[in-house]
Parts: structure tokens; C-alpha cells; sequence
């Protein structure tokens, strides 16, 4: 039987199988072609039962989405060939995942207090898995709150989970820098095992989530100051007039019910 693994980044990935007999002097060799004759992706080799070989990394397509066929074909002694066997196929990606936006699931101009809940994204230019057995991802936003790693593992959007603490305010929501993705001893790696590059767009810039949505925190609550009572005109109206100032830290507008 063969091992041929599906995804892998090394510079040079291992392949093993089984020859029944010996062959002559370096006449075993794999290629990536059907009939054994045009591309070949490791050294000639001379080989007898389990063996273990190389694959020439510099002939394989550098794309993730692309999977090479893995073929094998040897003369043993005598000179009889074998046919030209395809043991599997592999995909060689040794680009890590980036980051290319962060994004949240509140509208723009939306106002949010405390205990209030934000789901907020960070996408990947592709899947990801994320380990945390080690310790969960945290992202730290401007205002200082870290947040958790919740779930995503597995897809190209990992989510966090914000919620909203006292003393949290802040005008406008964003991460807190380019560098606010920690692994907290967790693993965030694709498929063949790259570890993804944690730069995160510029708080403000392109792709990030004040550049497309202004959210502010506010967790102050307003205060409103009694000025003086008037009376008013029972022979017209009837109505006293009540006369005060309100104040709000964020600006959010305040509502007064008597």
C-alpha cells in the first residue's frame, strides 16, 4: 500500500510504498504524468520492498486548490518494467493564511450598552482550523476589552464574542491595532499545516470595521438636572411648565417620560 499525504507544506513531503522485488540501479523513480516519461518529481532511486521518497518540491504547482497525481515506475533487475501506477494525488501549499477583513454583525450608527452582545468576524483568505488546546485566540479591541475566540474552526470566518462591559465606552468600534490577534498558546493554521499570519487591517483603513461602520459603546447613562417649575395660566392652559437640562457622554440622544 501507499502513504501519500492529501495537503502538506514541507519542502520536502515523504511518499511511502511497497516494491515487490528489488529494481536495478536508480530505475524507480515518481513522475506526475500518467506514462511515467515526461515529468519527473523525485531523484532516481535504486529500491526493494517499504520505500521512502521525496517528492521535488520545485516541479509541483504552488496552489492549494491544485492536487498533482503521484505516479511510480521501476525495472527490476532483469529488466522487466512495471507499469506506470498512480499511488495518489498531493497538494503542495507552503503560502500561510492572511487575514483580509474584519467585520460584525451590528448595522452602522447602531448605539450598544452594557451586556449588550457584538459577534465580531475576522476572515481569512482561506479556511483555517483553530487549536485551542493550548489557549483560546483573543482579539483586543480600542477601547481595551479582549475578547474571546468562540467558533469557526474550519471555515474562513472566525468569530468573537463581545459583551459590552461597563466603562467600555468608546466612539467608534475598531480593533485596537494590527497586532490585536493574539494565539494566547493557541494554533490558527490551514490545511497543510501553515500557520496563518495574524496583521490585521489598519484600525480606520480599508477592511477593517470602523472603516465600514461606526458603532459606538456607550454604558453612561444620561443625567438630566431639574431647573425650576412654572406654573402657567389655569384660566388658559392649565399646564405648568417644567424646565430642566439633560446630558449624555456619547451623545446619544436622551429621552425624558414625566
Amino acid at each position: 500500500g501507499a502513504s501519500v499525504p492529501s495537503t502538506g507544506s514541507s519542502s520536502t513531503p515523504m511518499i511511502s510504498f511497497n516494491i515487490s522485488e528489488a529494481t536495478s540501479t536508480n530505475s524507480m523513480r515518481l513522475w506526475s504524468d500518467a506514462n511515467c516519461n515526461t515529468t519527473a518529481i523525485s531523484s532516481p532511486q535504486t529500491a526493494s520492498g517499504t520505500v521512502l521518497v521525496s517528492i521535488t518540491t520545485s516541479a509541483l504547482p504552488l496552489n492549494p486548490s491544485t492536487a498533482t497525481p503521484i505516479y511510480v515506475k521501476a525495472t527490476d533487475v532483469v529488466g522487466n518494467a512495471s507499469t506506470c501506477f498512480l499511488l495518489g494525488s498531493y497538494k503542495h501549499d507552503n503560502t500561510p493564511p492572511t487575514v483580509s477583513s474584519i467585520s460584525t454583525d451590528v448595522l452602522t450608527g447602531t448605539f450598544k450598552k452594557a451586556n449588550d452582545v457584538i459577534q465580531i468576524t475576522v476572515n481569512f483568505s482561506e479556511s483555517v482550523t483553530v487549536n485551542i488546546t493550548g489557549g483560546k485566540p483573543k482579539l483586543t479591541l480600542n477601547n481595551g476589552a479582549v475578547v474571546d475566540y468562540t467558533s469557526g474552526s474550519g471555515s474562513s470566518a472566525i468569530l468573537f464574542s463581545y459583551t459590552v462591559a461597563s466603562g467600555g465606552d468608546v466612539a467608534t468600534l475598531d480593533i485596537g491595532s494590527t497586532s490585536a490577534l493574539a494565539l494566547n498558546n493557541g494554533i490558527i493554521a490551514d490545511a497543510a499545516g501553515n500557520n496563518a499570519t495574524l496583521t490585521l487591517p489598519s484600525p480606520g483603513a480599508t477592511n477593517s470595521i470602523s472603516n465600514t461602520k461606526t458603532i459606538t459603546i456607550d454604558t453612561i447613562a444620561p443625567t438630566v438636572t431639574f431647573t425650576s417649575v412654572s406654573q402657567g395660566n389655569p384660566a388658559t392652559t392649565g399646564s405648568p411648565t417644567i424646565k430642566g437640562t439633560t446630558s449624555d457622554t456619547n451623545n446619544a440622544g436622551v429621552t425624558v417620560l414625566l
